[in-house]
This record gives C-alpha cells, sequence and structure tokens, in this order.
C-alpha cells in the first residue's frame, strides 16, 4: 500500500480510536526497557472492516520498522480473533478483531486486551457503564477529539509506576495516595474539541470533585514528606519533638478552676512556638499548661495571660480560645483517625463553650473556664474512656495544647503552641508532642523464695523469667529476699521494651568485686535506652549510669564502688540531663541537648547486658523503674524507706 492507500483506508474505514490505560492489578514482572506504564495502555479502534484496519496496522507498523523479520508480520492466529503480532524486542503485541463490534483490541499486555473483549462482551465497556460513561455519552456530536482522565484512577497508576521516594518506611506516600484515589473515584478531567466549518473549539472541566475535607489530609501529607525530604537533602534540621510529663494524681483534682496543691506538684509546660505575628510582650498573650493523669482521666491545666479578651466571631479561631489535641494512641498518623480529636474552649465571660471537632466525641469532658487578674485558665477532666484508651505508667499520648488570641475583635491576632511550629494540628496528629504517664512502670521486689518467675509489684505485668540458674535469697538481700547471680550465665528476661523519653532506674546491688575492666555488664541493662553499668572495658562508662541521644553515648557515674557492700543505685534521664545517685545523693550528672532517648530493639534484662552475653556477678534487689526523673527530694526518700530492710 502507498501512502496515498493507508490515508485512504484510515479516512475511509476508521471510525473512531481510543487509547486508554487501565491502573495495574498485581505486579508487572517485564524486566525490560520499555517503562512499565506502558503494560497499562490499550488501544481500540472501531472500523468498518476489522481486517482491512488489521492489514491497516500491519503497514504502519512495517513503515516504522517495528516488525521482526525485516518488517514480515509475523502473526499467530488464534480462537475467536486473538492474534499477535511480532515486534522488535521480541515481543508480541496482543490483538483481538471483534467483527460483532467492528473493534479490533491492541496491547503489549494480554491482561489488558482480556479485560477489554470482557468489557464488550458483557456491556462494561467505559462508553456504556463506569464513571466515564456519562461524559462519553453527553459529548456533542461534533466532538473529534476527546481526553477523558478518571482522576482516582491516574492516581492509582501513578502511585504504582512512577518513581517513588524510596526512603519512606511507614509507606506514607502510598498510604496518602491511596486515600486521595479512593476520593476521586468519581473525579473527571475532560478536554475535547469541537470541529465545525470555520470553526474550532476547545473545552476543558474538572468534575465531581471530592469534599475537600476527604483530600485535604493526604494532599498535605504528601507536601509533609516532599518537605522532610528536602530536610534530607538540604541538611536542614528537623523539629525536634517535645515531652511532657503527665504527673500520676494522689487524688483527683476537682473541677473549678482553681489551682490546688496536686497541681503545684506538675511540671508547667510554656508554649514558645508562634504560629503567626509575634506577640508584644507576656501581657499580650503568652500560656502554659500541666497534666495530671489517674486510672478514669486526663487532667489538663491552662493557664492564660492576656490583657484583651474578645468573643465576637462566629468561628472559634478567631477569638479567645484554648485548643487540646490529643492522639490517644499516640500513632502520630498523618490525618486524623479513630483515637484523634480535636478539643475547643472558647473564652466567654458568661456562657464558655466547648467543642471536639474531629468526632464530636464530647461525652463526659468537663471543663470550668475562669476570669483571672491577668487572663483565664481553664481546667479540664478528659475520661480515658472517652479518648479510647486504657492508661498505664510509661505508656505516652500525642498532645498538643495551643491559644488562640483575639485583640480588639475582628479575628485572631496570634497564636501560641506547645508542640506544633505550623498551624497544622488542626488536621495532623503527626505534629503533636508526646505527653508521658509518669509513674512506677515495674517493681521486681525479688523476694520470691523459689520458681523461675520474678513477679512485677507494678501491676503492669511485666513480669520476668530467670535463665541460668540464678539463686533465690530469701533472707540474703537488701530488703527481704533478693536474687544471686553467678556472672556466666545468670539474668533475668522481663521482656520489657517501651522507649521512655523520661525514666528513673533504682536498684540494691551487691558484687564480690568493684567495678573491673571486664566485658559491659551491670545490674539492669537495656542498650542505648537506659543502663547501670558495673564492669566496662572504658574507664568513663564503669560504675555509671549510660544513656545514647542522638548516637551520642552519655555517662554518669556512681564515684566509688567497693567489693561486698550494698549500694542502693539510681539513675534518671529528663530529657536533657542524666543523673546519678548513690545511697540516696547526687554524685554526678551529664547534660546535653534536650532529646528523648535513641530507641532500642532490644528488652531490658537484670544482670545481663541486653544484647550481648555479658553478665554481672553479685546480689540484686528491689529493682524499679519509673516513667519519669524523680527529684532528688524523691530519690533521698525512696534511699529512705528501703535502706532500713523494710518497705
Amino acid at each position: 500500500m502507498t501512502g496515498l492507500d493507508v490515508q485512504r483506508e484510515i479516512y475511509g474505514n476508521i471510525e473512531q480510536v481510543t487509547l486508554f490505560t487501565v491502573p495495574p492489578n498485581g505486579a508487572i514482572q517485564d524486566k525490560s526497557s520499555l517503562p512499565p506504564i506502558a503494560h497499562c495502555v490499550g488501544l481500540s479502534i472501531t472500523s468498518h472492516d476489522p481486517q482491512r484496519t488489521r492489514q491497516v496496522l500491519s503497514t504502519l507498523l512495517g513503515a516504522m520498522q517495528l516488525l521482526v523479520c525485516g518488517g514480515m508480520v509475523q502473526s499467530t492466529e488464534r480462537q475467536e480473533g486473538r492474534f499477535q503480532i511480532g515486534i522488535v524486542d521480541d515481543r508480541p503485541l496482543y490483538c483481538h478483531i471483534g467483527q460483532a463490534g467492528k473493534a479490533t483490541i491492541l496491547s503489549l499486555n494480554p491482561a489488558i486486551v482480556e479485560s477489554a473483549v470482557r468489557a464488550q462482551k458483557t456491556g462494561s465497556s467505559v462508553c456504556k457503564s463506569g464513571t466515564l460513561s456519562k461524559a462519553i455519552n453527553a459529548m456533542p456530536v461534533s466532538t473529534s477529539k476527546l481526553v477523558l482522565v478518571n482522576l482516582g484512577g491516574a492516581i492509582r497508576m501513578a502511585a504504582a509506576y512512577v518513581p517513588l521516594i524510596p526512603t519512606d518506611p511507614n509507606d506514607s506516600i502510598q498510604g496518602a495516595l491511596s486515600q486521595l484515589a479512593q476520593a476521586c473515584d468519581k473525579s473527571l478531567i475532560e478536554v475535547y474539541t469541537c470541529e465545525q466549518v470555520n470553526q474550532l473549539t476547545l473545552k476543558a472541566s474538572l468534575d465531581d470533585l471530592p469534599p475537600f475535607n476527604q483530600i485535604w489530609g493526604p494532599i498535605m501529607q504528601l507536601a509533609r514528606v516532599m518537605k522532610s525530604q528536602k530536610r534530607a537533602l538540604t541538611g536542614e534540621a528537623s523539629p525536634v519533638e517535645v515531652t511532657a510529663e503527665v504527673g500520676q494524681a494522689a487524688a483527683p483534682p476537682v473541677i473549678d478552676g482553681k489551682i490546688e496543691d496536686i497541681w503545684a506538684k506538675a511540671k508547667a509546660y510554656e508554649l514558645e512556638n508562634s504560629l503567626y505575628d509575634p506577640v508584644s510582650g507576656p501581657e499580650d498573650c503568652s500560656a502554659s499548661f500541666r497534666a495530671l493523669w489517674d486510672n478514669d482521666n486526663l487532667y489538663i491545666l491552662v493557664q492564660v495571660q492576656d490583657e484583651d479578651l474578645g468573643n465576637d466571631s462566629d468561628d472559634y479561631w478567631e477569638d479567645d480560645a484554648v485548643e487540646v489535641f490529643i492522639d490517644a494512641d499516640n500513632t502520630k498518623a498523618g490525618a486524623y483517625g479513630s483515637n484523634d480529636y480535636r478539643y475547643h474552649f472558647d473564652w466567654d465571660p458568661v456562657s464558655p463553650q466547648m467543642g471536639e471537632t474531629a468526632h464530636e466525641k464530647t461525652q463526659g469532658v468537663r471543663y470550668v473556664m475562669v476570669r483571672t487578674g491577668k487572663g483565664y485558665t481553664v481546667e479540664i477532666g478528659f475520661p480515658w474512656a472517652s479518648l479510647g484508651v486504657k492508661p498505664s505508667a510509661g505508656s505516652s499520648i500525642g498532645l498538643d495544647v495551643q491559644v488562640n488570641d483575639d485583640d480588639g475583635g475582628g479575628g485572631r491576632d496570634h497564636k501560641l503552641a506547645w508542640s506544633a511550629t505550623e498551624d497544622d494540628a488542626w488536621q495532623n496528629p503527626s505534629v503533636f508532642g508526646n505527653a508521658v504517664l509518669a509513674g512506677l512502670v515495674a517493681w521486681w521486689r525479688l523476694d520470691e523464695k523459689e520458681g523461675d518467675l520474678a513477679y512485677d509489684s507494678s501491676g503492669n505485668g511485666h513480669t520476668g523469667v530467670l535463665k541460668g540458674n540464678p539463686t533465690w535469697q530469701p533472707s540474703g538481700g537488701k530488703v527481704g529476699g533478693g536474687l544471686q547471680l553467678d556472672g556466666e550465665d545468670d539474668y533475668v528476661e522481663t521482656e520489657y521494651a517501651t522507649d521512655l523519653p523520661c525514666w528513673t532506674l533504682a536498684v540494691w546491688v551487691k558484687s564480690p568485686v568493684g567495678p573491673t575492666e571486664g566485658d559491659p555488664s551491670g545490674p539492669v541493662h537495656r542498650e542505648k535506652n537506659l543502663q547501670i553499668n558495673w564492669n566496662h572495658p572504658l574507664e568513663f562508662a564503669r560504675g555509671t549510669a549510660m544513656v545514647c541521644t542522638g548516637g551520642t553515648w552519655r555517662s554518669a557515674t556512681f564515684g566509688q564502688l567497693t567489693a561486698d557492700t550494698w549500694y542502693h543505685l539510681v539513675a534518671s534521664y529528663d530529657g536533657q540531663t542524666l543523673r546519678a545517685y548513690r545511697d540516696g545523693v547526687l554524685v554526678s550528672t551529664s547534660s546535653g541537648p534536650s532529646v528523648c532517648p535513641d530507641h532500642e530493639e532490644s528488652s531490658l534484662k537484670l544482670g545481663r547486658h541486653s544484647t550481648k552475653s555479658h553478665f554481672f556477678k553479685g546480689t540484686i534487689d528491689d529493682v524499679r523503674i519509673y516513667s519519669c526523673a524523680l527529684t532528688d527530694v524523691e530519690v533521698e526518700q525512696l534511699y529512705r524507706s528501703t535502706a532500713s530492710g523494710s518497705r
């Protein structure tokens, strides 16, 4: 056929040409140089005579030198109109001719051809059903060219075949793209031309977009990943995650807006991040919060200093208000889930209002907002039952506390936050800080007289299992019984493997030899997160408390330790300073940047290095772990309460 013949065949025979793509169903195994997306593309040609169409295709492929064997068509006839055309790179082009529908289907992927054939036979093709059918059936008769893109399908295609950031350990990109695709399943991008005599019209539209709240979260998640990658490429420092200690309440505070003595013992945390224009001074707007917990409630006290209070807007965030953001299971997800909450407490001199905008879940929440001489105070009780989690010492929740400030009416002028550095906590729980429930996490009295279990008296269930052949000492401990370890293979496996941002570790210990240059070992050990060493080949680590932060080891010595002497050794870390106490007295400290200890995979062990077979020789007793840094006074009280041999 000549070029003129081909032109005549095309315009005289072919009615419609449709290039389509289908999101992949499973992985493509082709290892060739072709881009993977090529296996998702199909071509449908509707013509008066499909056999003539096949001949035209062969001619065109030959002219483009895409056929094997010097341009000869290598086709294998198959049943029901199926055949293959051999093209370069030893690959088949899969084809199907449907005489009834006058359609020819081609693709490099046989699954695409089969899918299109089934769709035609069952009347489920995009022209007759599905997301695109409405637009296809409504297009003007004069339409000459049409491009339709189902946005959900396009996003799925991108998720499968566009090269993504490889360092995405939590699959946050794929998760965000999956959410976007699901939200945009009915969304269409439509571009078409209409050709008439002396007239060409081009039209474009974007139809059936989902509600904004369905796409904002995943879009922001993608933005955060890109921002994180930018930091990695440019060396820009990431924001430091902040941690607050939530003290365990000896008695529940009365929700009345007053600062009782129980609140005075809770640490105050300043809201130091200004998210918009900076305030002119503390009297303009400043705030802090304190937190307590018991088995029933999480308690938050927010104290705001503000010389000008207002409530004249329809939206609470435009007026003076306190916002409390809670990630009850501390998953740090990029979008709100079932256990993520947005509470707001709106200033009003007569009737303050409360709301929760994530799930409208305010059942059982109690609060009081009172005016003070310099601003106002909000006292809140959040039931754990409403938050959907069961509290325990050492567990943590995601938390941020923010204050909106409206000076003079008309809208928000300032916003202060404890954790977030941008105004995105309302839709991104991953920017919340950590709030650790302080208290006794584990307490091994070691008073058992027999058996291979060391029970946890804290009530948190961290029962230890004796390994090797440790010997119970019913009357040989410092406080009642104790446990003797031979330094060869004896230890206690606790299986406790929770990273604590702040902690206190206490143990009574006695060894027949003083600290030596031997293999690193000690009475209590969990490698990077917390440890008390006895022996160590390095002098700076021998007879010390240690923690690893940011890849740097820090140590604090217990001072001189001698053989055959009972010592009460206490180590604490408050997120910045490591402290070592001996017999109730602070011996040394080691301070550094405010940062949590490095993550540790191994579990805590008594009498053994947590990752190596190095064992401690001696007797241990009354081992305790707290999820907070005890004060000097509390350490001394703990020593005195046990030094007499009784608890």
